[in-house]
């Protein structure tokens, strides 16, 4: 009777076992093509970097396509861009797996956990989804990226004070005040004229910010006089140096409407 009760035992667990694989193979297909135009790239997708297609390439001609590329269920690519270029450029066959359990939709969480995606990835990513808050942040970066860094001038516009553009970007909360952005990025470039590159750095960026915040009054012609006249201002690793080396050039013998922190 024991062996009885065994064997229904062990054929229950071969019937689960046996659901389970089918419920998998459902979710996952693997299949091999030569047709390269049956794949379709996501637009928000980060960008292909031609150094690491090379290697890439170099690497599958030696072993073989280790890995294969994972797409959706309408060939949208969520992994393997890279891999899927250098199979092209090397005209071999691709190996990819559909994804039934995903979409399109799905790649923005998913790759939010990926070191490979950039701020500039989760931007478009949002922006293509329609938010309007991401595609003038797009507006604007195309505007300043040629005198400032991604991160200042996500920083400058940023409406919090107190926390971080980055984590905000890619949680998809980033809101932007850009009345205060323009100008304090406007003031950093004629201060560039006066103490050099300097003035566009990202902590100089956040530090005119968090002054500008505080002080309505703040007046950059006071500031750049006093820089040619007083005192050139010196660029601290420290954020909150930056701040106080600022005030005190602006506030030198100045007896009202101080700059304050």
């Amino acid at each position: 009777r024991m062996n009885c009760i065994y064997n229904n035992m062990n054929q229950n667990i071969e019937r689960v076992k046996y659901k389970l694989k089918e419920k998998t193979m459902k979710k996952f297909e693997i299949f091999e093509t030569k047709n390269y135009g049956l794949f379709k790239y996501l637009t928000f997708n980060r960008d292909v970097d031609n150094k690491h297609v090379d290697l890439l390439c170099n690497s599958i001609t030696k072993f073989g396509l280790v890995v294969p590329i994972i797409v959706t269920n309408d060939n949208y690519v969520i992994d393997g861009q890279h891999r899927l270029e250098a199979l092209i450029q090397l005209q071999k066959p691709v190996f990819y797996v559909i994804n039934n359990n995903v979409n399109k939709d799905c790649v923005v969480d998913i790759n939010t956990n990926q070191r490979g995606w950039k701020v500039i990835n989760h931007i478009k990513s949002y922006a293509v989804k329609g938010n309007l808050e991401y595609k003038r942040l797009l507006e604007i970066i195309d505007d300043f990226i040629d005198d400032f860094t991604l991160s200042g001038i996500t920083d400058a516009f940023n409406s919090k004070l107190n926390k971080g553009s980055t984590s905000l970007i890619k949680k998809g909360i980033y809101e932007m005040n850009e009345d205060l952005g323009e100008q304090v990025l406007e003031n950093c470039l004629s201060l560039k004229d006066v103490i050099g590159k300097n003035a566009i750095s990202t902590k100089f960026v956040r530090a005119l910010k968090k002054i500008m915040f505080k002080n309505e009054h703040f007046d950059v012609d006071r500031l750049i006089k006093n820089c040619k006249s007083v005192k050139k201002i010196y660029i601290y690793n420290n954020e909150y140096d930056i701040i106080q080396e600022i005030m005190d050039v602006y506030n030198y013998k100045l007896r009202s409407n101080k700059l304050e922190i």
